[in-house]
């Protein structure tokens, strides 16, 4: 970025600060823009988490010594701003802080160093870009807390959920592959052709094993309120939660959950997330491949076990055997009902993790829409209570794939036919699920 023109402000404070002893100890400091983890209104009235500007010492005492929120809160601070504050702090710091000119200051974008540093050499300061410094997170989260207790901002119950980039083996570069197939889907808008009650079977192309996975899904936003749509493995699953949802029940929640575990269309892979069938031994009993040593594990095959021994059972197979409710946290699809979601909603639905994220890895979401809405994805967990959970990379993979799926087949196949995707994606209509209403 090429160095900024001088607002008239900014060029009366650089004169005043000329005028400043030159420095006779090392002074260190580090201007961050931040956002809160907190939502307050801005000065239209919308909820918006608000931008503030803050002034680090570095050294010698290695603490936050100065702060000012952006006017308007939502708008970032552009360099201007953000010299105008440091000059500012230079020349009328707060109260029992001296006046004095840093010796060095640095910034953590880089694009803000190269358009203040010309500016701020003319002063005989060192600029400097470095990564955040220790401590300003947690003093951001502190400082968050202290505006809610005193009333003055909130937080949704989903604000400090932990991130996708929190789960296992999980990039910045596959998540940004799932908001852009997310955005494109929104822009294909097929919950305006394809009902909710319309359950599609989707068989997605072979994997490295040759396989095709198949899962069941349904479209939503055909009431205009919430776009996106719900997917899982077992189409009786995805039948009895249309039942619940329409007819608004509650009861017996818990009992589904507790059947889940039992009935043979949920009881699934550890591996590949399959369902496992029984199968016939030479002497004519039924079985199941389960993991010998600790009996809490189900595969499809011997291939299947394998693979899982090798890429995770092995360390956690001892805990599983001392622990009954083990395989109920594990954050696979083993032995869960897992019902995967994408849903577009305002950023208040948002973990602030994730819509740090955003703002970080500039991850596309649907601006165009007024609050803009961001692609949310998780996993509704049933087991022994039903509890949402991030997704897995697995099934992030999985979700990437049913969104281009969406993108591309914005119609509902024919009642007794298949669509064939150039992706080699198969969709067919399973059911009607309002058939299944009583």
């Amino acid at each position: 970025m090429p160095p900024i023109a001088l607002s008239s402000r900014n060029s009366s404070l650089i004169k005043r600060a000329h005028k400043l002893p030159p420095p006779n100890a090392k002074l260190a400091y580090q201007i961050v823009a931040a956002q809160l983890r907190v939502w307050t209104a801005d000065h239209t009235g919308r909820a918006c988490r608000p931008w503030y500007i803050f002034c680090l010492e570095l050294y010698p005492r290695g603490t936050v010594i100065n702060q000012t929120i952006m006017r308007p809160a939502s708008q970032p601070p552009s360099p201007t701003d953000m010299l105008s504050f440091l000059l500012s702090h230079i020349v009328d710091p707060p109260k029992n802080q001296p006046v004095a000119l840093p010796t060095q200051v640095s910034f953590i974008d880089q694009s803000v160093t190269e358009a203040l540093a010309p500016h701020l050499r003319r002063l005989n300061i060192e600029v400097a870009t470095l990564t955040l410094a220790d401590g300003l997170s947690d003093y951001v989260k502190r400082f968050s807390d202290k505006m809610i207790s005193d009333d003055r901002a909130t937080r949704s119950d989903t604000s400090e959920r932990p991130g996708l980039l929190s789960v296992p083996h999980v990039s910045a570069s596959l998540i940004s592959k799932l908001t852009t197939a997310a955005c494109k889907m929104y822009a294909a808008q097929p919950w305006r052709n394809i009902a909710e009650h319309l359950a599609l079977r989707v068989l997605l192309p072979a994997d490295s094993e040759k396989r095709r996975q198949r899962f069941f899904l349904t479209v939503l936003g055909s009431d205009e309120k919430i776009m996106g749509f719900a997917l899982m493995p077992s189409l009786h699953d995805l039948r009895s939660k249309y039942r619940r949802a329409v007819l608004h029940r509650t009861d017996g929640l818990e009992d589904d959950g507790e059947q889940g575990r039992i009935a043979p269309d949920v009881l699934v892979c550890a591996s590949c997330g399959r369902r496992v069938e029984e199968q016939l031994a030479e002497d004519g009993r039924r079985f199941v491949h389960r993991c010998a040593a600790c009996k809490r594990l189900l595969y499809c095959d011997e291939t299947c076990q394998r693979r899982d021994w090798a890429q995770r059972h092995r360390s956690e197979c001892e805990t599983a055997a001392a622990d009954a409710e083990y395989v109920f946290r594990r954050d696979e699809w083993g032995w869960l009902k897992r019902e995967l979601v994408c849903l577009f909603v305002d950023p208040t639905s948002v973990p602030f993790d994730d819509l740090d994220g955003f703002e970080l890895f500039k991850w596309p979401f649907v601006r165009e829409q007024s609050p803009p809405l961001y692609p949310l994805t998780f996993a509704s967990v049933q087991g022994f209570t039903t509890r949402v959970a991030l997704p897995t990379k697995k099934e992030i993979e999985v979700m990437i794939d049913i969104a281009r799926t969406l993108t591309e087949c914005v119609r509902p196949p024919p009642k007794d036919g298949v669509i064939h995707l150039a992706s080699g994606v198969s969709i067919s209509v399973a059911e009607n699920l309002a058939d299944s209403l009583p």
